[in-house]
């Protein structure tokens, strides 16, 4: 069954469009039927089930974390995590980039941990969202000399210190 599905979406999804297959509450076989089917990307949202099963499964999974990240579940989720998908803070950021840099997870060390920031776009714009720091009544700017700055690209102004965001 979770290989006709996995094959089933692959089939439909466009080119270049990689699928990330959510395993939370499911148990590690359900993981190892899908890898079996072909499925290398997996997403977990708690902490603790995610540094368990990253060592059972095999190491050629690339694992996104998909859930709210604490600062203090860090060493759980970031020496297997390829992907962060929930960072809502400049704290968050800011401790991520910390223990990257510690551990050799950082742009210059050439392993990364990917990140994607979560934005509020909803009716009120809430105090801990990116979204308020962009947007907010005191809109820093890269001049500011409150905070040290990285570019996106030249896409995206954020203050982190050596992360390349896409």
């Amino acid at each position: 069954m979770i290989a006709d599905n996995i094959h089933s979406i692959l089939s439909e999804l466009p080119q270049g469009v990689r699928l990330v297959a959510v395993s939370k509450f499911h148990p590690v076989s359900a993981l190892e039927e899908a890898y079996s089917a072909g499925q290398r990307v997996f997403g977990e949202n708690r902490p603790q089930e995610f540094a368990a099963k990253v060592p059972q499964m095999p190491s050629d999974v690339e694992w996104h974390f998909i859930g709210h990240l604490q600062t203090n579940k860090l060493k759980l989720v970031l020496p297997y995590a390829s992907m962060v998908e929930s960072v809502d803070s400049i704290h968050l950021l800011d401790a991520i980039d910390k223990w990257a840099l510690e551990n050799g997870r950082s742009v210059e060390g050439g392993n990364p941990v990917n990140i994607l920031l979560e934005l509020h776009l909803g009716a009120a714009i809430l105090s801990i969202s990116f979204w308020s720091f962009i947007l907010g009544p005191k809109r820093l700017s890269p001049v500011s000399p409150k905070r040290r700055f990285c570019r996106s690209a030249g896409r995206l102004v954020l203050p982190c210190r050596r992360w390349y965001l896409l």
